[in-house]
């Protein structure tokens, strides 16, 4: 079975939580990780948040690459990987977003969201 995967809003959560993730490393890795997600998402995406060390930040993007090639592209397995953007001890958390969402409280990726999801 073909998987049809177009057309999908997909929230993306990282965390930098390698005891070898330094200032430097969230720094100069934290911009690639944002490009490759442009990349992904023909520049359909929103950064959701970022807590203020800089150690976990989310997006929304709308993609129809597979969530596990996500994965791999980001931690460096997949075949056509430049190089490993998350490390091993850092965490990736990535869901696709339903019909049925909900939020309060205005920000820029709420609004986003509301503007993009299940939009051709």
């Amino acid at each position: 079975m073909i998987e049809d995967y177009n057309k999908r809003t997909v929230l993306l959560i990282m965390r930098f939580s390698n005891e070898n993730s330094s200032k430097k490393h969230k720094q100069e890795y934290a911009p690639k990780i944002q490009r490759l997600i442009e990349k992904l998402s023909s520049g359909a995406c929103k950064m959701a948040f970022a807590s203020p060390g800089g150690d976990e930040f989310g997006f929304f993007l709308r993609t129809n690459t597979p969530l596990r090639v996500i994965r791999a592209k980001l931690y460096g397995t997949a075949q056509d990987a430049d190089e490993a953007l998350l490390l091993s001890g850092d965490s990736l958390l990535a869901l696709e977003i339903g019909s049925d969402f909900d939020g309060q409280g205005y920000s820029a990726a709420w609004t986003w969201l509301q503007h993009h999801h299940g939009k051709d």
